[in-house]
């Protein structure tokens, strides 16, 4: 008898057939008709796919598995095991000619049969028992759970040998290596628009969770600042150190990470912090700080600066600076004498420079000894520039400056900050460029000198150095203290110290970084509250502004032409408590000046006159009415001619009460309180801007300098967003 034609559609059947028995729901309709048509047509490989169903029930019996995801779930949870695909289909294949013989089996080979069926319950137990126990220890599928915000400098993602460039944008997922480099830093935001920024030298990764959505973060060193928005069902924020754990629900924090401490500061909300090497957690607050090493957990309540041991000069509340006697090592009130517009707000701690200075031989002459007696130093100054225009060598900080010389200066060149060092039998200073400075911004400034090398820092991070600096500062001359210029009153610099600490050692990396994190989490929000928007900072172009005059920049100022209508407008519309700062050049006319100021949508006209004019300042309603209300005022007040003049106008309203006050040089020249209510309404005017504050030229040539807005409505919704 002839053997049967091969049918050249039996590897389609196969194929088919093993899909079927693979997973049946991939198949087709038209698929699952051939398979139907090629199983009627060949009854005997309808019973082979019958001995495949009951080979794969079998299998589900002994092993408890999913069929469909069988090589799947092999795969996975063999796979910790360096097994190929070649050693799984192997095991299977194993499997399937072990239940095969046992379907087959005669029962003469019972005992045979016993053995076989020893051998795959082993090896369903094993495997069953690797399903369970495996997935505790393999590494949990990397998953994105954020987004890069914001990047400065180098920031790395590190795969073995392999280092790619952080840019913003970019997704932030679980198990990979992150190194910030110094003088970098990096900022990430999470999906509830919690966010993180890691400071100069960190190394971080993101951690899966393996049973929640929580947010895990492990770091190995450096600096980390996070806003963590309330986690409600996902689970509490955790940041794991090489020390300890700080377990977050919702709140602001910063940790810092040295070689053999982590270092816990909260600014708002509590945090959780426990050491990895056992012991009670600590319940960290408000203002608080803790600290992990080998020894234990120590709180403590924030301070700045960090440690009174070995300062030789800081502010105090009372705004009388303590410097140490050189003699008795103990500190010592030292009162600074006042030169020019200087003021100290804020109960004494901070200083505001408005054209004058600071200055003090007696603090300056225990500086220089006790800083002579050590040969080395750290400068740690918190300011907030005023301007970056016009800015030539200020003198923000210096010790025995005569202009020329100095022991060291710290100076602002335009947008610049140059700190000078003048060491034994030097003539020329050692000069460190320490970076760029924004108005109105506050800047961590620190100089670290240890008889060899000088650093500058700018927020905690090292942005300049110089080495083998060989001559040291036993030669440094006697001489005054100076904030805000230089010993004799020059070199004039404006903007705010908000606050200075000096010492008699240098302070390693680690040491400035925690430092400027500890004043930012106790002063941040204050300084925030200083600080202006400068509307000269990023634009000069006047027609941004409402106005007329023909306005045009002269020297990185705004000068107007003589116009009989001529008048600017400063700021947004439809201001309600705010502050406004114009530094104004009377340049030439004889008539006054108008300021034209919106209190509750009703505007009041302040007249500023010329020095030797016969008007003088006055405060009227739109009508030219004295204002109804309380008030005082210096009529005999005038603005200088031939010299810029500061103007600072301050509006406050409440329910019912409005005030107004306007200083010129930082003296106060008229204050008014009363209800918005009875001022007039404006019917008509020839001023198309009153919804916000105008300056009313007129005839007169006005250069303006500086100007600067201070919405508090705005920042105190921006505040409560935060």
């Amino acid at each position: 008898m002839s053997e049967p034609a091969p049918n050249p559609d039996r590897g389609q059947t196969d194929r088919l057939i093993k899909q079927y028995v693979e997973d049946r729901l991939s198949l087709s309709a038209e698929e699952l008709d051939q398979l139907i048509e090629a199983l009627r047509a060949q009854p005997a490989l309808a019973i082979e796919l019958r001995t495949q169903l009951l080979l794969d029930d079998l299998l589900a019996q002994k092993l408890a598995f999913d069929r469909r995801n069988f090589l799947a779930q092999v795969g996975q949870r063999i796979g910790d095991f360096e097994q190929g695909e070649e050693e799984i289909y192997s095991q299977v294949s194993e499997l399937r000619a072990l239940a095969e013989a046992e379907l087959v089996e005669k029962p003469q080979h019972a005992q045979s049969s016993r053995w076989t069926m020893a051998i795959v319950a082993v090896l369903a137990v094993t495997l069953a028992t690797l399903a369970f126990l495996a997935p505790q220890y393999w590494p949990v599928a990397p998953r994105t759970m954020a987004e890069v915000r914001d990047v400065h400098g180098d920031v790395f993602t590190v795969k073995g040998e392999q280092r790619s460039l952080v840019r913003t944008g970019d997704s932030v997922s679980t198990g990979i290596l992150y190194e910030v480099v110094r003088g970098a830093h990096v900022r990430i935001e999470f999906r509830d628009k919690t966010t993180v920024e890691f400071g100069s030298g960190t190394k971080f990764q993101l951690v899966a969770d393996r049973k929640s959505q929580a947010k895990l973060v492990q770091v190995d060193q450096g600096e980390v600042v996070a806003h963590v928005m309330p986690q409600r069902d996902l689970g509490p924020m955790v940041f794991n150190t090489p020390h300890a754990r700080a377990i977050v629900v919702g709140t602001e924090l910063r940790l810092i990470i040295e070689p053999e401490q982590t270092r816990l500061d909260v600014t708002e909300g509590q945090v959780d912090f426990e050491r990895l090497a056992g012991g009670s957690p600590l319940r960290v607050a408000a203002h608080q700080s803790g600290v992990a090493n080998q020894t234990g957990l120590v709180l403590r309540s924030l301070q700045w600066p960090d440690s009174e041991d070995r300062l030789l000069f800081t502010f105090h509340d009372s705004g009388i600076p303590h410097v140490r006697n050189p003699e008795t090592g103990n500190p010592r009130e030292t009162p600074l004498e006042e030169r020019g517009p200087v003021r100290t707000i804020h109960a004494g701690e901070v200083y505001a420079f408005d054209g004058g200075s600071y200055y003090s031989p007696e603090a300056g002459e225990d500086l220089v000894a006790n800083i002579r007696g050590k040969g080395a130093f750290t400068i740690e100054t918190i300011v907030i520039p005023d301007s970056v225009y016009r800015v030539k060598n200020a003198r923000i900080l210096a010790l025995g400056d005569d202009g020329e010389m100095a022991n060291f200066q710290l100076l602002q060149r335009n947008n610049d900050l140059i700190f000078k060092l003048w060491t034994d039998g030097s003539k020329e200073p050692q000069e460190l460029k320490l970076g760029e400075v924004k108005p109105d911004r506050a800047v961590h400034v620190a100089i670290a000198y240890d008889g060899h090398k000088l650093v500058g820092y700018l927020n905690g991070v090292a942005t300049s150095e110089l080495d083998n600096i060989r001559s040291g500062l036993a030669t440094w001359n006697t001489g005054a203290l100076s904030l805000g210029s230089d010993a004799g009153g020059k070199n004039v610099w404006r903007g705010l110290i908000c606050g200075l600490a000096i010492t008699d050692h240098a302070l390693a990396d680690f040491e400035v970084v925690r430092s400027a994190g500890q004043y930012q989490t106790l002063y941040a929000r204050r300084d925030a509250g200083l600080m202006w928007d400068n509307l000269m900072a990023d634009d000069l172009d006047p027609t941004r502004f409402a106005g007329a005059g023909n306005w045009q920049i002269v020297d990185d100022s705004w000068e107007s032409e003589a116009v009989a209508d001529a008048w600017f407008g400063f700021g947004p519309d439809d201001l309600k408590n705010y502050d406004l700062l114009v530094d104004v050049n009377w340049v030439e006319g004889d008539g006054p000046l108008k300021m034209t100021l919106p209190i509750a949508k009703r505007p009041v006209s302040v007249v500023l006159g010329k020095s030797g004019g016969e008007q003088k300042t006055a405060l009227q309603d739109m009508g030219g009415q004295p204002m109804t209300g309380t008030g005082s005022m210096e009529s005999e007040h005038s603005l200088p001619q031939g010299r810029t003049a500061r103007v600072e106008v301050k509006v406050r309203l409440l329910k019912d009460l409005a005030s107004l006050d306007v200083t010129v040089d930082g003296q106060p020249w008229l204050d008014w309180k009363g209800s918005p209510d009875k001022l007039p309404e404006v019917v008509s005017t020839n001023l198309p801007a009153l919804k916000k504050p105008v300056l009313v030229t007129a005839g007169n040539v006005v250069r303006i300098e500086a100007l600067k807005i201070r919405d508090l409505n705005r920042m105190a919704t921006s505040a409560i967003g935060q």
